[in-house]
């Protein structure tokens, strides 16, 4: 394990190797982060949604018709996927989220090492970033530019003891997809205003619920400028 992280070397490894042999980006060494970024967004057409373990894939087939009509874009859910054993953290009851993806890229090579297809996966177990352990939780994880896990552990109400709820859980789930396609699949960059579903840094369910469940007009047009935005 690497100090300071819940990630085992293999993994690192592993990452850098995904990104040196199956990325396609040349010229790393004199590319910028904001360059590599844009190549792999400008590749992206086409979205899949991909329920882990015992996640309902037919509340992501309700949340992709959202976004297929709101803004035109190819969406698919694919079958439930396994997550590795491996993933867990024991002593903390919760998924590292880098190890859910790696576990869903091996499971899911064809799709991975497509340049076209923004894969997000999602599960219904809490969730914390590897890299920085000492985060207590993460309601989303989005690597490489393509690869995101997003968790509703902590979306849902009955997390705190509180009456479920299904309209608050589906609602912060929502803002969270939002967001996850905004920053990869249009190139948008995070916002400090929370009249925009980009808002960020988004701490808690409290700014979850505060943050706007829409683009806003800064957004939209951005996204208009990217080519991609196909609205119904």
């Amino acid at each position: 394990m690497i100090p300071f992280t819940s990630l085992s070397f293999s993994t690192v490894k592993f990452f850098i190797q995904f990104i040196m042999n199956k990325m396609d980006l040349p010229d790393l060494d004199s590319a910028s982060s904001a360059t590599l970024s844009q190549r792999v967004c400008a590749r992206l057409d086409r979205i899949i949604f991909i329920p882990l373990d015992d996640f309902p894939p037919e509340l992501l087939e309700e949340v992709a018709d959202k976004y297929r009509l709101m803004l035109g874009v190819e969406i698919a859910v694919c079958a439930p996927v396994p997550v590795d054993a491996s993933a867990m953290d024991y002593k903390r009851g919760q998924y590292i989220g880098e190890e859910v993806l790696k576990s869903l890229i091996l499971q899911q090579a064809a799709l991975s090492e497509d340049q076209s297809v923004l894969l997000i996966a999602f599960t219904n177990t809490d969730i914390y970033t590897g890299w920085k352990r000492s985060w207590r939780f993460a309601f989303a994880l989005r690597v490489l530019g393509r690869f995101a896990v997003i968790s509703t552990a902590r979306m849902d109400p009955e997390f705190f003891g509180l009456e479920p709820d299904d309209s608050i859980l589906v609602s912060r789930l929502r803002k969270m997809v939002s967001k996850t396609i905004g920053g990869f699949y249009y190139g948008l960059p995070e916002r400090t205003d929370k009249s925009s579903v980009m808002y960020s840094p988004i701490l808690g369910v409290d700014d979850l619920d505060e943050v706007s469940p829409e683009y806003d007009e800064l957004d939209l047009d951005r996204m208009v400028e990217s080519g991609k935005y196909k609205a119904i």
